[in-house]
């Protein structure tokens, strides 16, 4: 009985989750839809104008003609060097149906970066705004593919198909950690296609590049919420990470619908995975989960509404620990009538190391249904596939820290302290 107790717990979702990810999933399709390109905003929250990753973002973003492009930094420094990036590129020139912004703000914060730009959007004239990270490259057709999920009026949130760059660059150690960057956003891309299905929940939207609908930002419950969120009962914060939980939990907490657009065209690129900054990064990611999950989980409105999403997505995602799970499948199932009946050898029936096989092949058959798509792409990284099963366990170890250091609030993996400095932020307060 434990054993079965055990088993349905950690796979009742995986089984649902592989039907309706891969069976049910469909994404919005309009000949027609209500929204074009000239309805949308885009906003670019930046600290590094200067790079190439920028300016490629961009270029693959003007190339669907939003109607308007507003690039929020920290500074006059780092503002005065976007305007020169923009002029350099002669984008106003070669794009000259999409408005031009470049604001600064005083703090090196991706949400009161985002608010200051949006602060600026008239709902009615971009009723969609889509926000992007600075190192996010999009596909010639990406609005034509992702705006007809806003047909439904209900939709307030939409996300994307998201992959990583595969890099074997930089030596062996730089070639692994890119490669699970790039199982990271697999691994997200199958979850939020999948979660939504029953109940309408899902953990996040990666705000690498999501879309909403420009109201909710003018919304004050949201612009409270946003800005201001605290932890801890109200004893830390505010937050800066976090971001894109935050707006998921408030269009859920809200009554909006979120869609997603997991189609070819809908695909963002970006590169991931630098050694230096990756493991800051997976720190900061799994930190955001239980400072997230459990603000979920507070919410009565979460409990009535989402209660699938309470076991697979907010409860699951904090007690997921491969390395404690698989072992107690082994050991409960060394410890069932089947394997104590069964015989040492197979002359009639299974035996016990045939259970043993089975449950461990199981196990590991069933880490790989997420990431397969990766495989696809680049067959010979299943060179990888024993570090990544190590990396899964090791992840454990990473994961419990995180739960014992869920306040620590920084954006892990850049310095923002040292970006206000150098681009002037503190010297214009």
């Amino acid at each position: 009985m434990t054993f079965l107790f055990v088993f349905l717990f950690r796979y009742t979702r995986f089984v649902v989750h592989f039907i309706t990810g891969v069976f049910l999933y469909r994404p919005a399709v309009s000949e027609k839809p209500l929204f074009t390109h000239r309805d949308v905003a885009v906003v670019i929250p930046t600290v590094a104008p200067h790079t190439e990753e920028f300016l490629r973002c961009c270029e693959t973003v003007l190339q669907n003609h939003p109607q308007a492009l507003l690039i929020s930094t920290v500074g006059p420094g780092l503002q005065s060097e976007a305007v020169e990036v923009i002029r350099a590129q002669g984008f106003e020139a070669r794009y000259p149906n999409t408005r031009f912004e470049v604001l600064s703000g005083a703090q090196a914060n991706k949400r009161r970066q985002v608010m200051l730009a949006t602060d600026r959007l008239d709902a009615a004239n971009t009723p969609i705004t889509i926000c992007v990270d600075d190192h996010v490259y999009w596909s010639p057709n990406f609005l034509a593919s992702l705006l007809p999920a806003f047909d439904d009026p209900k939709v307030a949130l939409v996300g994307t198909n998201k992959k990583v760059v595969r890099s074997t660059s930089g030596g062996l150690w730089a070639s692994f950690t890119n490669f699970i960057a790039c199982l990271y956003l697999c691994r997200h891309n199958f979850q939020i296609r999948s979660e939504p299905y029953l109940d309408g929940g899902v953990f996040v939207i990666s705000g690498r590049t999501a879309a909403y609908r420009t109201e909710i930002f003018h919304a004050p419950s949201f612009r409270q919420a946003y800005t201001n969120e605290m932890f801890l009962f109200g004893r830390l914060g505010p937050l800066n990470p976090d971001d894109d939980n935050a707006i998921t939990r408030w269009v859920l907490k809200n009554g909006w619908k979120i869609r997603v657009q997991y189609t070819d065209e809908c695909r963002i690129v970006t590169p991931l995975g630098e050694p230096h900054k990756f493991y800051g990064q997976v720190l900061r990611w799994t930190r955001t989960t239980f400072r997230s999950n459990c603000t979920s989980l507070r919410t009565p409105h979460t409990w009535v509404h989402f209660p699938w999403s309470v076991y697979a997505v907010y409860f699951s995602g904090m007690i997921n620990f491969a390395l404690f799970w698989d072992p107690l499948l082994v050991w409960t199932l060394m410890r069932t009538t089947l394997y104590t009946t069964a015989l040492s050898s197979d002359s009639d029936g299974l035996s016990k190391s045939q259970l043993i096989t089975f449950m461990i092949v199981w196990i590991l058959a069933s880490k790989l249904v997420k990431i397969a798509p990766h495989f696809v792409e680049h067959p010979f990284d299943i060179f990888w596939l024993p570090a990544y099963y190590g990396w899964a366990y090791w992840h454990s170890f990473v994961k419990l820290w995180c739960a014992l250091t869920f306040f620590d609030h920084g954006w892990t993996g850049r310095n923002l302290a040292q970006v206000e400095e150098q681009s002037g932020a503190h010297d214009a307060n």
